[in-house]
């Protein structure tokens, strides 16, 4: 997992990449059959995307995670994409939107809807979410983090307000 770009009004919070893919990284090194390797200070990551791949498979990794940020006035919209680190082919992608204060949710909904395409599964008390809450496309959502954490708060206007899109949505 390499740190996220930024770009935009978010160019120079280079911390803000860095944490958002250490917090990704953190939530599938809890998966049995990922090894996940440390991700790199954004010092240490340089070059084109085919450099990037090549460095991958030199750290014996076969798929790369890699994404960018843009700030858009009070959002920050994030983008994730796996790339086959073999033959520099992009597999998979997503991308989700938060605030600055609800940027740990969104590396959580990035996380866990990188699960499926890379193989893996996370521990069970997800499945357990996912069974209360009607499936894995659901608890992946970044409205469903969201309600989870204002109700964790006790923030009940949050709760309400994420779980009323969440009906939308869904």
């Amino acid at each position: 997992i390499l740190p996220l770009q930024l770009r935009g009004r978010a160019e120079g919070s280079q911390y803000v990449g860095l944490v958002l893919a250490e917090a990704i990284a953190v939530t599938l090194s809890q998966t049995r059959e990922l090894r996940v390797l440390p991700v790199p200070a954004p010092g240490e990551v340089r070059g084109g995307t085919l450099e990037l791949a090549e460095a991958a498979r030199r750290a014996g990794a076969d798929r790369l995670l890699m994404g960018a940020l843009v700030e858009e006035g009070e959002t920050v919209r994030a983008t994730l994409s796996l790339v086959d680190a073999r033959d520099n082919r992009i597999l998979w992608g997503t991308q989700g939107d938060a605030s600055r204060d609800g940027l740990r949710d969104l590396a959580a909904s990035l996380a866990r809807a990188a699960t499926e395409p890379l193989g893996a599964r996370l521990p069970r008390r997800y499945e357990q979410l996912e069974r209360l809450a009607g499936g894995a496309e659901l608890v992946a959502a970044p409205e469903f983090i969201r309600a989870s954490a204002a109700v964790n708060r006790r923030d009940v206007p949050a709760a309400v307000e994420a779980s009323a899109r969440l009906v939308e949505l869904f």
